[in-house]
């Protein structure tokens, strides 16, 4: 055993024996932070005869906690099922149904996704008479994630019912939201933490209790957790206190989705007698491309300090190319691709180009397609959120939770069994004149008078369906469950016997559906020593995203946003549209706060690299209907005043009328404040009338209407008096 930590360096070392108190651990991109979760892991249970029942590691991404499992039982045999793994929502949702009876729901509850929550909202809507276009479903969805994130359910912001129509609308709809989820038995993905920590911090004895189970306490990738995750685990690691946080503040980019930098910051503020510990040596990329990480990240600095190092030699210096347009910019990539996959052998898969935007892949998705080389979007349509797959996933919410009233309706006539909208209406209000669920009234058809024999027919086999599904889920694995069902309702035959394409692909799906389940059965009676039942595979599915279904054994090109990058790595890496209004992009110009993510973001990209590093920007892109001139990003700016390296070793295209230093022009210092009504003069856009502006000093940002007619954000650094 102690011939196993000798593979560690000192730091990593030092952070794997430092186990009582709280313990702050600084993990570097590439700096093997995993490996040391797993060995401290290995520590506690072998050297400290920590009962593993009494370790809880949190991670941010199900593969994460999958690899962590896995590597403890090859590398030190340990059995994970004794073990607390998992993320915060698979942990809260364990938490949540044992103590079910603690809280507004069955134990049973479904978990709805973005989807089910729209259609959850429509219903809302229409019975509250909203109007659609003053409260658009995605931004009110999206507010109320905000305040679930900020611990704030509807009766915790009735103060704001007089500020305002919008204020006043919202909390209506956020209440009748709740109201209705808690009718169908239901939760969204937010809920899930939310409810966990209302239980905490209510009921004393079952805080309590857990806080006796969990005596260690492990987060990884501290710096994404929000205000609920902070205030989970500062509940749950006391009294001891004995928690560990591993994370990097310079790798911080989803503050959009609430994550507070904060909680990294000054987690040593908050925790007296904190340890620190700095794991800065890299183990994945050269030299050369950390020279340029380390420049960059020492313009932020709301930062704990750290310097990469890493002992890798490399021939191949990172290379910035300026492009005409986006379109050339792709056709550079792609003739990159071929040229350096031949002359060094590197399969497709060791390829990655990354964006800020989503939009940006069209270009390069072109440019692959035209020289045929197979390409995969990373993070894209998530497997589970297509229809086909979806409706699978409704019949075994439906046959577990009974309540589940959004789920019903979308099975009952899918796939197409005669039970029409008529059908439909006269069972609702069957159910409603009765006092009843939908569920029962479907149960109870043959007592509804209103229906003809035809459908009564058609809705009692249905029912027979569900009925012998709930008794056979209670005795049957989920795979074979899964199997049943679509077996039942000849679901995957008669997609396959269609002649339309689509319908084939669909009918693909549900096959590698069935295989997933498979899969998860496999993993699940390893991890656990028992079948998995439905209840098991949907907490999994319902917690699943695509970076989740990653495959890197597959050979082709990787697509993927910066954000979606986070986590991976990559033999060769080109980061491209490194531009103002890109990267960093037009929306976080106006405070610094949002320049140092944007900065944190180019960084991350960065840091996927191994090996090659490419990064393009391009003179002109089309923006709409429009192509407008584009400057290079101030990052780029920032790297090549401070880095050591030479001129000669950044690539940049021919052209003796513009040299270098005019595209990384320094912005003048700000001397003028402007005010509504002004006119002001930009190099790109020309002449323009200030409506508005945000912020002070040098962080000040306009909103321009140009006289050509473009509406424009633009830091006040950028503009001129006319």
């Amino acid at each position: 055993m102690a011939d196993k930590y000798n593979e560690l360096n000192p730091e990593q070392l030092r952070a794997v024996k430092t186990t009582d108190g709280p313990v702050l651990v600084l993990a570097g991109a590439g700096s093997g932070k995993t490996r040391t979760i797993i060995y401290r892991t290995a520590y506690l249970i072998n050297e400290a005869n920590v009962d593993p029942f009494n370790i809880l590691i949190v991670t941010f991404t199900n593969k994460a906690a999958s690899e962590l499992r896995d590597r403890l039982f090859s590398y030190f045999s340990i059995n994970p099922s004794h073990l607390w793994v998992g993320t915060f929502h698979s942990i809260c949702l364990r938490l949540l149904r044992a103590e079910y009876t603690y809280t507004p729901f069955n134990s049973n509850f479904t978990i709805y996704d973005a989807d089910d929550q729209k259609a959850l909202l429509k219903k809302v809507y229409k019975k509250l008479d909203i109007d659609k276009d003053n409260f658009p479903l995605q931004a009110v969805r999206s507010l109320i994630s905000k305040r679930k994130n900020e611990f704030l359910l509807p009766e915790d912001i009735q103060y704001l019912k007089d500020e305002g129509f919008y204020n006043r609308n919202f909390i209506k709809i956020y209440t009748e939201y709740q109201k209705q989820l808690v009718a169908n038995n239901s939760v969204d993905f937010d809920d899930i933490m939310l409810y966990t920590l209302k239980l905490l911090k209510e009921n004393k004895a079952i805080l309590g209790k857990y806080q006796e189970i969990f005596k260690y306490v492990m987060i990884d990738e501290y710096q994404d957790t929000n205000i609920i995750q902070y205030k989970l685990t500062s509940l749950l690691s006391k009294p001891e206190n004995n928690i560990c946080v591993v994370g990097d503040d310079d790798q911080a980019i989803y503050s959009w989705r609430g994550a507070e930098i904060k909680n990294i910051l000054d987690f040593d503020k908050l925790n007296k007698k904190t340890t620190t510990i700095r794991l800065e040596q890299n183990y994945r990329s050269s030299k050369e491309i950390l020279g340029l990480a380390n420049v960059l990240i020492r313009n932020n600095t709301t930062r704990h300090p750290k310097e990469l190092r890493s002992d890798i030699e490399s021939i191949h210096t990172p290379v910035l190319k300026t492009l005409d347009s986006e379109t050339s910019e792709a056709q550079y990539v792609v003739e990159r691709i071929q040229g350096i996959g031949s002359e060094y052998n590197l399969k497709l898969n060791d390829f990655a180009v990354l964006y800020r935007t989503n939009s940006q892949s069209r270009q390069i998705e072109t440019a692959l397609i035209a020289q045929n080389l197979p390409y995969t979007i990373v993070g894209g349509v998530n497997f589970y959120q297509r229809r086909e797959i979806k409706d699978i996933i409704a019949y075994l919410k439906v046959i577990m939770n009974p309540d589940d009233n959004e789920g019903l309706h979308r099975i009952i006539n899918t796939p197409v069994r005669g039970i029409g909208k008529t059908t439909i209406n006269s069972i609702t209000n069957f159910a409603i004149n009765r006092e009843i669920s939908f569920d029962e009234a479907i149960l109870r058809v043959s007592e509804n008078d209103s229906l003809s024999k035809r459908a009564v027919k058609s809705v009692s086999k249905f029912s027979s369906m569900l009925k012998e599904w709930r008794e056979k889920s209670k005795f049957i694995n989920c795979f074979e469950l899964v199997n049943k069902v679509i077996t039942d309702i000849n679901y995957l035959e008669k997609l396959e016997k269609s002649s339309d394409p689509k319908l084939n692909s669909q009918a693909e799906n549900i096959k590698e559906f069935i295989a997933s389940t498979s899969q998860f059965r496999e993993e699940f009676l390893q991890d656990n020593d028992t079948e998995p039942y439905v209840e098991d595979f949907l907490n999994s599915v319902s917690l699943l995203t695509d970076l989740d279904r990653f495959d890197r054994d597959t050979d082709s090109v990787n697509l993927l946003t910066i954000h979606n990058a986070k986590g991976l790595e990559f033999k060769a890496v080109f980061v491209v549209g490194i531009e103002e209004g890109l990267l960093p992009h037009n929306r976080s110009l106006a405070e610094e706060k949002d320049i140092e993510e944007e900065r944190r973001l180019l960084y991350v990209a960065i840091t996927r690299a191994k090996d090659f590093l490419f990064l393009t920007h391009a003179k002109y892109r089309r923006l709409f209907a429009f192509t407008e001139a584009s400057l290079p990003s101030r990052f780029l700016r920032e790297i090549g005043v401070n880095t050591s390296y030479k001129s000669s070793q950044i690539e940049t295209p021919p052209n003796p009328k513009r040299k270098r230093k005019v595209a990384f022009k320094v912005a003048k210092p700000v001397e003028k404040e402007y005010q509504p009504g002004e006119m002001i003069f930009h190099e790109r856009y020309g002449k323009g009338m200030v409506i508005s502006s945000n912020g002070a000093g040098d962080s000040k940002v306009l909103t321009i209407s140009f006289t050509t007619g473009l509406l424009k954000k633009i830091n006040v650094k950028y503009v001129e008096p006319v």
